[in-house]
């Protein structure tokens, strides 16, 4: 079942760029990317009381709600997605699903159906704050800052130190990135970049690999086990 989320930003969003768009908005228009949020936009010749959006990266399972501004403009304000570089979706007016009348980019899904999309600009990444690798439960992210349109792959123990298993993606002009699930444990790396062996400069953990040489060190802790108690399980232990 779908759920029903009135979460659009709209008036109650303090960016002054957003709102004055939100407000302003005096037709439909393409969709339009303002400081990480995807504006929408819906207007009909017909009375409509309700449009709403729903989106491939939440698997469709929940709509959100446009609103009206004051010239009759059904808007939605919603934030960019991680780890999505384009927004799939499809609006809803009154019960009827449709594509996006006022976006020309559609697609079709393997089961026929038509979606709107949005091909998300790269983020760009403050390589100055940065401490890599970025470690979230089993996967760890890495990045390389250096010339564009290089060839640079990750070697270590997680691949077995293999120097083509895992090439990074250049999310801009001479940035690089990848994330790779990675066991817990203790693990040793460098950076192949075209052919040159190279340490992780947002590392400063370094540690040596079988033959002595600097490499590039992190660690991902095991997963924390929670002893279930007998109130939790509702159980009786015996000894």
């Amino acid at each position: 079942m779908l759920a029903v989320s009135p979460d659009s930003y709209g008036f109650e969003t303090n960016n002054f760029q957003i709102h004055s768009r939100i407000t302003n908005a005096q037709h439909a228009e393409k969709p339009r990317i303002f400081e990480d949020h995807l504006f929408l936009s819906y207007e009909s010749d017909r009375p409509v009381r309700f449009v709403g959006v729903a989106f491939s990266h939440e698997n469709f399972s929940k709509i959100h709600s446009f609103i009206r501004n004051i010239h009759g403009i059904f808007v939605f304000v919603y934030p960019l997605p991680e780890d999505v570089e384009q927004v799939l979706y499809r609006i809803v007016v009154d019960g009827l699903w449709m594509a996006d009348p006022s976006n020309p980019r559609i697609e079709k899904d393997p089961s026929g159906i038509f979606l709107s999309s949005v091909k998300l600009p790269p983020k760009e990444i403050n390589r100055w704050k940065l401490t890599a690798p970025v470690i979230s439960e089993d996967r760890a992210e890495f990045y390389y800052f250096g010339s564009p349109g290089q060839d640079i792959y990750i070697s270590g123990t997680f691949n077995n130190w293999d120097p083509f298993m895992h090439k990074l993606k250049e999310l801009t002009p001479g940035s690089y990135s990848i994330s790779l699930k990675v066991l817990p444990g203790t693990h040793f790396y460098y950076f192949v970049a075209n052919g040159i062996f190279m340490l992780d400069t947002l590392n400063p953990n370094k540690g040596s690999d079988s033959e002595g040489f600097e490499v590039s060190m992190f660690e991902i802790e095991p997963p924390i086990l929670e002893i279930a108690t007998e109130e939790k399980k509702g159980l009786k232990l015996f000894n």
